[in-house]
């Protein structure tokens, strides 16, 4: 059944997932004058043409990357609604580590390159993408009820 409304939550978040790794996330204003860094999920530009990879962007980019391809499984998982529902679950906490991982890089190991960072749209989709993948869980399950409901009725 694809056209379930909890289809479209996940595909919507799956949207919203894969749009946050192809963006930058954030960007790093110097203090004094100069280029801006651009931080990605898994690199950051520096001004002068080179590039860091940042332990807590290889991370979030492994967390965004693993919910992604797992919400598309979970797709294809519509007629095990069980399964479907944990997975979604899953998908909500990755999404919520990934959202505390950004945090904490935030205000410890990324502003530290001297300067205030400023994060991007970008960077909220994650968190818009765990609001989709609750509400798709909310609706995964209220089918199941109705089909407990109907098997009880037969």
């Amino acid at each position: 059944m694809w056209q379930r409304i909890q289809t479209v939550y996940i595909l919507l978040a799956v949207v919203a997932c894969v749009v946050c790794l192809c963006m930058p996330i954030a960007e790093i204003i110097p203090e004094r004058m100069g280029a801006s860094d651009t931080v990605y999920n898994l690199l950051t530009f520096k001004a002068d043409g080179t590039t860091e990879t940042p332990i807590c962007s290889i991370i979030g980019f492994i967390l965004l990357l693993s919910v992604a391809s797992e919400s598309v499984g979970t797709l294809l998982l519509y007629k095990h609604r069980k399964k479907q529902a944990k997975f979604c679950l899953g998908a909500v906490v990755f999404t919520l580590l990934w959202n505390i991982i950004f945090g904490i890089c935030a205000f410890s190991g990324l502003a530290d390159h001297g300067g205030e960072m400023k994060p991007t749209f970008a960077s909220c989709l994650p968190f818009v993408a765990m609001v989709l993948f609750f509400l798709a869980r909310k609706a995964i399950l209220k089918d199941e009820a109705k089909v407990r409901a109907a098997d009880r009725i037969r």
